[in-house]
């Protein structure tokens, strides 16, 4: 659990102080540090954010930041 919200904390901390003049290198880095994180929580937590990107129709981004169990 404390992954996902480290996740979740991180996200949050980009979209707040997230400038319109920050480049796309910004972004990727933000990403890519919550994946990682994402990637390092429990079965069930990685689990829940497979189910919520099926709920807003985004599947294709479990695999993209590395998500992908054996099961789903």
């Amino acid at each position: 659990m404390e992954n996902l919200a480290m996740a979740l904390a991180l996200a949050l901390k980009h979209i707040e102080v997230r400038e319109a003049e920050m480049d796309c290198d910004n972004d990727i880095r933000a990403l890519e540090d919550i994946a990682a994180h994402l990637r390092l929580a429990d079965q069930d937590s990685r689990n829940a954010v497979e189910d919520a990107f099926r709920k807003l129709d985004t599947p294709e981004l479990i695999e993209g930041i590395g998500l992908q169990t054996n099961d789903g």
